[in-house]
């Protein structure tokens, strides 16, 4: 091939190239055009991203007291509680930045001893424990006695409201880790009485735990305290459960209290009343930031150049938002109706959390930049969901337990007899409506869980060959 054939297929492959070039351009352009203007925010979104109003950081809010807890001796403990709220509302603002003294004020500073929770009511009959090492019990508590009356304080407050959430994925949680340990200290009272045979102080202490683990799971409007709380409520049912089983008929003068408490906490744990709004505005805001987020290279710069430049052309943030608020408000309606068929709604919530998670091409092109980022975390419920539904089936089991146990039925067919009839309806199995079952050879009253067990459901399951149960 001569110069000139050369020269006229190299000057044909330059205006291919240049087509393709200026395509390419052309099509960008339009892609940026195409993706500047962005859907109108739905009015649940709207609703939702008008932050929820927070609690007051009074003397009655038990909030303030729990951010006290870990309060230097002393210093009072409400009056430390608002300054780490303010050193926490603190970091929300433009240019804030930590150092050692905002650290000090927001971090525990009193502590616990060793090996606190001492016995796992999940794992450990606690009583018979108490029984056998009462002076070391004596020991724990003595140890710990500045944390424990820290604990009763805010566990005393009439209410408990949370006075500071953060939609900054990056902002400082406060220590709730505080809580499930004090709690388990003051459960070691409640086994201690009851070891004692002061059954009525420890049915009292157990009145004014479950009351303030209701008020905590009831007014929480985050993932993670309504989990706490679910735990602290089913410890506290399990202590109760140990509590029946080894009173036997010294349990009967108590059955209508018991029955107050466990069907106060069933409806606290409902969740019906409570939709987790401030979970989907966190999210939601933080889908929103973006396009807000500081250049590239700054020291506030979450450090992903490709996210940052692709966010700042061809992100449509208020068409992410929807689908993030549609597909949320579509999980809480289908899960919170209640435990009956939760199989089948688990299945149906799945669903939504699998279409973002795999969006279609359409989703894709409309909105690539959203797609991916809803893709990468959504947010499920179902097994928020089914943890708490299987506490409020421990807490029938136990408030069965005692009926059973405050009518003097014993034997294996009289019990069987019993869960038939009407009298035990209260206390069908929570996902079937079915009579709880009954296995007369180990005296188990038991029921299926669902869901992936949180820690105590599967130490019990590890205990209960598979399933949740009280002895008789």
């Amino acid at each position: 091939m001569g110069p000139q054939p050369k020269r006229k297929m190299l000057r044909a492959v330059l205006v291919s190239i240049g087509w393709l070039f200026g395509t390419l351009v052309v099509l960008f352009g339009a892609a940026v055009a195409y993706y500047s203007f962005d859907d109108e925010l739905s009015p649940d979104a709207r609703a939702l991203l008008a932050a929820p109003k927070l609690g007051e950081p009074t003397d009655a809010n038990g909030y303030v007291a729990f951010l006290g807890m870990g309060a230097p001796s002393g210093h009072d403990q409400m009056a430390w509680g608002r300054k780490v709220l303010a050193a926490l509302r603190a970091q929300d603002a433009d240019g804030f930045k930590k150092d050692a003294a905002w650290e000090g004020t927001v971090k525990p500073q009193l502590g616990f001893s060793k090996d606190v929770p001492w016995c796992w009511p999940e794992k450990q009959f606690c009583l018979a424990l108490a029984r056998e090492k009462g002076e070391a019990l004596a020991r724990l508590l003595e140890d710990n006695r500045k944390m424990l009356a820290r604990y009763r304080t805010m566990r005393d407050k009439p209410v408990f409201d949370d006075a500071y959430l953060s939609p900054r994925a990056d902002a400082w949680f406060p220590p709730y880790q505080l809580i499930p340990n004090s709690h388990s200290l003051a459960l070691l009272t409640v086994i201690r009485q009851a070891a004692a045979g002061d059954l009525d102080g420890a049915i009292g202490e157990l009145e004014r735990e479950t009351a303030f683990h209701g008020r905590f799971a009831a007014s929480a409007r985050y993932l993670i305290g309504k989990s706490v709380a679910a735990v602290l409520i089913a410890r506290d049912a399990l202590v109760l459960s140990d509590l029946i089983a080894t009173s036997k008929g010294g349990i009967a003068p108590y059955g209508a209290r018991i029955e107050a408490m466990t069907r106060r906490l069933e409806a606290d744990l409902t969740l019906r009343e409570a939709p987790l709004t401030w979970e989907i505005y966190v999210s939601a805001t933080q889908a929103m930031e973006l396009r807000r987020r500081p250049p590239y290279g700054s020291p506030d710069a979450p450090g992903n150049v490709l996210i940052d430049t692709l966010g700042a052309l061809i992100y449509r943030p208020n068409a992410s938002v929807n689908a993030l608020v549609a597909s949320h408000q579509e999980q809480l309606a289908i899960l919170g109706k209640g435990p009956l068929n939760f199989d089948q709604a688990l299945a149906k919530a799945e669903e939504a959390t699998r279409r973002l998670e795999s969006p279609s091409w359409i989703d894709v092109l409309r909105n690539p930049v959203g797609s991916l980022l809803l893709s990468l975390s959504p947010l499920s419920y179902g097994e928020f969901f089914a943890r708490a539904y299987n506490v409020a089936g421990l807490l029938r089991l136990v408030a069965l337990q005692a009926a059973v146990v405050a009518r003097g039925i014993e034997s294996p067919e009289a019990i069987a007899q019993f869960l038939a009839s009407e009298a035990a309806k209260p206390y069908a199995d929570p996902f079937t409506g079915k009579p709880m079952a009954w296995d007369g050879a180990s005296r188990q009253l038991y029921f299926q869980p669902r869901g992936r067990g949180a820690g105590w459901i599967e130490a019990l399951k590890t205990r209960y060959q598979g399933r949740i149960a009280v002895t008789l």
